[in-house]
Formats: structure tokens, sequence, C-alpha cells
């Protein structure tokens, strides 16, 4: 069922969110064009009788509250925190934000929490990832003594199966003499952290990532820049007389040119001309080794571009 839900009825801190955190630039688009009378689709509540808990559309959400909304069209469905959480754990794979290798682990962390009798394969397909990232997630985040682990796993087939012991030991293959000698086997420590990567999945050389950590103060920027343009535009319908000498064609188009020219400073990707190490030198990144959306959009060549997926596939 779809109707329109007052925002402050929504509740999004159910624990319902399984992104590693909030996109603000993401935010900031999508108010952006709600501002500009683009339609998306409902966000998805899930009733449980007295409740409507967010489990997608958490963007459009904030994007809407942002821009002074009070209501939002939503899909209701009916169920509690896990239902919308089991729909939440999967749904962002196929649409909206693209998932970050983060928020791949913080919803495989949610669902272990939530969900710790089931088995790897049946977690990693509620979350759709690869199940091995399950394992790992697993096996990194640690059971405490006062929270054992359980002794069995429900399976994709939905049966339950008992647990083997973990093993502590691991029988060493037999030697050419056949001597069969066990030795001990340490337990594997977990994995670096992952790179920083740019907007294209690209490693961002270490000397480039203060940089690249300073997106938020341009993001800071183009947000107040919307909700400037979105007052004016508000001032426009109602026909506020306060703005009664006010040139809004003038305005809002000198300030969807400002956006537009400070956009430009977020750094998206690494330059592919000096690859981050020569930048003082290159013409394409101006010196930053970081170019923008805009500039790979319409600066880098498309043999630049096919190299980079090309070798983002052999990694």
């Amino acid at each position: 069922m779809t109707k329109k839900i007052k925002l402050s009825e929504i509740v999004t801190d159910a624990g319902t969110q399984v992104r590693a955190g909030l996109n603000e630039a993401t935010v900031a688009d999508y108010a952006e064009a709600l501002a500009d009378g683009a339609k998306f689709p409902p966000v998805i509540v899930f009733h449980d009788g007295s409740r409507h808990i967010a489990a997608d559309g958490f963007h459009r959400i904030h994007a809407a509250v942002r821009n002074g909304a009070t209501q939002i069209e939503c899909d209701v469905r009916k169920g509690g925190k896990s239902d919308a959480l089991k729909f939440a754990l999967g749904c962002n794979a196929h649409h909206g934000l693209r998932r970050t290798n983060a928020d791949k682990r913080h919803a495989v962390g949610m669902a272990l929490k939530e969900f710790p009798k089931l088995s790897d394969r049946a977690l990693a397909e509620m979350c759709l990832v690869g199940h091995p990232l399950v394992a790992e997630v697993r096996a990194s985040t640690g059971i405490s003594s006062s929270c054992p682990p359980p002794p069995t796993r429900v399976g994709l087939d939905g049966r339950e199966r008992k647990l083997p012991p973990p093993p502590m030991q691991r029988r060493a293959s037999t030697d050419a003499n056949g001597s069969g000698d066990k030795t001990a086997v340490k337990p594997q420590l977990p994995p670096p952290p992952s790179q920083v990567l740019d907007g294209t999945g690209w490693p961002i050389p270490t000397q480039l990532i203060p940089l690249w950590q300073r997106t938020d103060e341009v993001q800071e920027m183009l947000t107040a820049l919307s909700r400037v343009k979105g007052a004016l535009r508000a001032a426009q319908e109602n026909k506020d007389k306060l703005f009664a000498e006010v040139n809004f064609s003038s305005a809002l188009s000198q300030l969807d040119q400002a956006w537009t020219d400070i956009k430009t400073a977020k750094p998206f990707a690494v330059c592919p001309t000096c690859q981050g190490q020569l930048p003082d030198k290159c013409t394409l990144c101006k010196g930053r080794g970081l170019i923008s959306e805009h500039r790979w959009n319409t600066c880098v060549t498309r043999e630049d571009k096919e190299f980079r997926a090309r070798a983002k596939g052999r990694n």
C-alpha cells in the first residue's frame, strides 16, 4: 500500500540503516533534485502495528527533511524491525547509491548480530554478498565469553545443523617418512584495512588521502547553496512580498552556476594522467593529483577509462 506519511512518524533509528553511514553528497544531490521537482520512488517502511520503520530510502528521507517537507510517499508493508532489516540488508545492491566495501561489511555485521544462527551462505544470500565475506566478518568479529557461539546454524534449505567445535590445531599432512606429526596452526590475522578508493574504485595514493578527505568542506558549501536555492524557490512559489524586487530567474541561474562551479572542487578520481605521483607538472589535474567527476566524464579518454577498468578487474 502506497500513501503519504508524516516524516516525523517514520522511525529511522530502529537499527535498520544497513549502510556504514549516510552519504552527505547524495543527500545534497537528492535535495537538489527534489527542489527542482524530481519524482523519486516511494520509500519503503514496515508497519508493526504502531510504528512505521524505515527499510529503504534513508537518503531520500533526509533530503526531504532538509528541504523542509513534512510528508513523503511511502510503500507500507506489514512487519516489524526484523522484517525491515531483512529487506534492507540486500535492497541497495540493485539500486540507489552504489554500496561501498564498508557498507557491505557493515550490513554483514548487522546480519550476524540479528541472525547469528544462519549459515554463512544463508546470510550471504540475504545481504547479496559473497559467503567468504560473511565468514571473514564472522571470524573478525569474535565472540565474547558472555555470548557463546550458537551450537547450530540454519542453512539455505531451512535445516538446522550442529556446528563443529572451532579447531585449535590442525593435523599436518603426513611427511615423506609417514610420521604424521601434529603441528599447531596459528589463527589467521584479520586482513589489513581496505585501501581508500576513489569514485571509480581506484586506490588513492597515500599522499593524496588528506586532500581527498577534505571533500566535506566542499559539500558544506554545496549544501548551503542548495538551501538558499530552496528558500528562493519557496519564496517565488509563495509570492512572498519580502522578495518582491528579487529577479528570481537571474538569482537562481547564478546560484546554479555557482553550485556547478564549486562542485568541481570535489575530488572524484585519481588523475589518470599523472596517477597522483607528479601532479605539479600535470595539466589535467592542475597540480592536485585528483580530478572532479565533471573532468573525469568530459576530459578523460575512453581508452584511459577502459585501461583503469581492466586493471581493476585483474586486482
